[in-house]
């Protein structure tokens, strides 16, 4: 089995090689305290507000809780984290875990993870070491306790996993791909012919520019009219209310003010990186979290951007993509020998 998942620093969104399952759950952790209503016990669904997770190791009885996704933002010990190294932290690895589960792993099996383009060269072994054989016994949200293991760890860059998933790419040409993130965006251009895909590394990297822009932005604006300190975790909450009824406050309109301004320095940001090839690149495609947000305003300062299709889950799908291919390439190098099955 083959599980992709996309670490992002907004959502985690993963899927497999057997089925069309796709999960998806905020990037938020909680330290995971006693239910005190039991759960189910008073009819009470808790785990559709997100998910609990159980975690020990294979040959301790000692079990770590955790809140993740949605119920986590409901905690008061409730954190997102922006770390550049987030693979060296525990909770990349509880991510993972419960996106595995969720995607339906269990035992032995590849997977595929991507880092921003930026960060790739340098934090791919990193990564790759900090959850490769990683093997723990996890319970989510109560059901069957299963022994997970990351057999096979294989990493990607970001952007170049949503080039692999896009099925409508043209025959021949030059293209951008612009991956809207929560933290960071990567954009990536590649020259198209026939039967190839050339990734331009000199046009190709990172700005640490996203949603949480946006949110910062959002968050000090709310302040500058109520004087009352806004973190993230209140500005994702409010981002979609178009009031805030205690202070009165037109929170459609900040959000409005604080997405152009972040949509346009993320334009100038990809025009600056690209500005000696912009007369010849024939299509921009947006993806990732952010691009539903700032595709009005990218459009409007690059009219060649097209909407890839579902470019939330466009990495997650193209890291499974690059792994069926990688994994079939090794294959085909040992048909003479030993097969080798990641």
């Amino acid at each position: 089995m083959i599980v992709s998942v996309d670490l992002g620093y907004g959502y985690v969104k993963a899927v497999n090689n057997q089925d069309d399952k796709k999960i998806i759950f905020p990037s938020v952790i909680a330290p995971g305290g006693e239910d005190m209503f039991e759960g189910n016990a008073v009819g009470l669904d808790l785990n559709g507000l997100g998910h609990s997770i159980e975690m020990r190791s294979v040959d301790s009885i000692s079990r770590n809780r955790l809140y993740i996704g949605d119920l986590a933002t409901m905690s008061r010990g409730a954190q997102i984290t922006l770390s550049r190294d987030k693979f060296n932290r525990d909770v990349s690895l509880s991510f993972a875990m419960t996106a595995a589960y969720l995607a339906g792993a269990e035992d032995e099996f590849t997977l595929a993870i991507g880092l921003p383009l930026a960060y790739y060269k340098k934090q791919k072994e990193d990564a790759k070491n900090a959850l490769e054989g990683m093997s723990i016994k996890v319970t989510v949200n109560s059901g069957k306790e299963k022994q997970i293991t990351f057999k096979n760890v294989l990493v990607y860059p970001q952007a170049v996993g949503a080039l692999f998933y896009h099925t409508r790419l043209p025959r021949e040409g030059l293209i951008g791909i612009v991956d809207i993130g929560y933290y960071t965006t990567d954009y990536l251009l590649a020259k198209v012919s026939p039967g190839n895909i050339i990734p331009l590394s000199s046009y190709s990297s990172s700005v640490e520019v996203g949603m949480h822009t946006a949110l910062k932005l959002f968050a000090n604006k709310y302040t500058d009219n109520t004087g009352k300190p806004l973190d993230l975790l209140g500005a994702n909450k409010l981002w979609d209310k178009e009031t805030s009824r205690r202070h009165n406050v037109d929170v459609d309109k900040i959000k409005e003010i604080a997405g152009y301004e972040a949509g346009r320095t993320i334009g100038e940001s990809i025009s600056n990186a690209w500005s000696e090839q912009m007369d010849f690149i024939d299509t921009v495609f947006l993806t990732g979290g952010g691009a539903l947000e700032f595709y009005p305003i990218l459009k409007d300062q690059l009219e060649i951007t097209e909407m890839m299709g579902e470019p939330q889950f466009a990495n997650a799908l193209g890291f499974l993509n690059m792994a069926k291919l990688q994994i079939q390439s090794l294959r085909r190098v040992n048909e003479n020998g030993k097969s080798t099955a990641l």
